[in-house]
């Protein structure tokens, strides 16, 4: 067990699982997450938010406005207007594409979206976890690691004892009068193969601290974007908790909108008006015609 950080592809998620038990890090795993850091926190997080905006969609009668999908899915757009971001309705387009939906027009001049293979399965459906808990998608920071602070303090110590040894042999070897072959075959043993190490040991030492620095500066510029997603979206979420009145309108009028759409398990779409079983004996009639 003594490498498993390092080739087990499922470590971060493993060792996710055992800190939310309360499990704490041992001393191999708190210096891997001080080099390695701790894996993506967001993982899980993209199917989570198709789930959730399926619900909502299915809630709607597979009729919703762009303000429904906003909390989950603004941010993600290039061609949004970071000032007003649900101006354009740019970020509606991967949803379209992923449920094979359609923009469509109301009796009251609004764009609605209509997801007819959703609309099938419309009706109450349990909250997901990313719509329950904060109501709109929630990223979460990238951090630096979560080891314990004397367990960071340990890692750097052991880093700088390393960085010290090399510094010395590399120092030593560099002032003697006698080759580094000649040394390496006079003392032999660890020393021969610390000399021959020596070029590695200088990369490991170095990039034991590379690396962490190239992490916080990736963490730091990341989790600069993710507040902003996270911000735009909460600002959709909000606006869509107040309900103004020409939102409420729009909302009003989708809903009537959904509620003249009935979809067939085949997917043909009548009015609500229309006998379905009347519909079904004309489509067969048509069909037998036909032959």
């Amino acid at each position: 067990d003594l490498y498993y950080p390092y080739w087990d592809p499922y470590y971060y998620r493993r060792r996710r699982e055992r800190l939310a038990y309360g499990e704490e890090m041992n001393t191999l795993e708190a210096i891997f997450s001080f080099v390695f850091g701790d894996g993506d926190p967001n993982e899980g997080l993209e199917s989570a938010k198709w789930e959730a905006i399926g619900q909502v969609i299915r809630r709607s009668k597979g009729v919703v406005t762009a303000e429904q999908l906003a909390p989950f899915v603004i941010g993600e757009a290039r061609e949004e207007d970071p000032n007003n971001p649900l101006d354009r309705e740019s970020f509606v387009l991967p949803v379209l594409q992923k449920f094979d939906g359609r923009a469509e027009v109301d009796e009251s001049g609004n764009i609605v979206y209509c997801f007819p293979e959703l609309q099938k399965t419309a009706g109450s459906q349990v909250p997901s976890d990313v719509a329950s808990k904060y109501g709109y998608l929630r990223e979460e920071g990238w951090q630096f690691t979560k080891a314990a602070s004397g367990q960071v303090a340990a890692a750097v110590g052991l880093g700088l004892v390393n960085v010290f040894g090399i510094a010395s042999l590399t120092n030593i070897l560099a002032n003697s009068a006698i080759t580094t072959s000649q040394i390496a075959q006079t003392y032999g043993g660890v020393v021969a193969l610390a000399i021959n190490l020596l070029p590695f040991l200088k990369v490991y030492a170095a990039g034991f601290f590379a690396i962490p620095l190239l992490r916080w500066l990736f963490n730091r510029n990341t989790n600069k974007d993710i507040e902003t997603r996270n911000a735009r979206r909460l600002i959709a979420y909000q606006k869509l908790k107040q309900m103004e009145p020409g939102l409420r309108n729009k909302l009003r009028s989708a809903r009537r909108y959904a509620d003249t759409q009935v979809i067939s398990d085949r997917g043909a779409v009548y009015t609500s008006d229309t006998d379905l079983e009347q519909a079904a004996m004309d489509d067969f009639d048509a069909k037998l015609g036909e032959k």
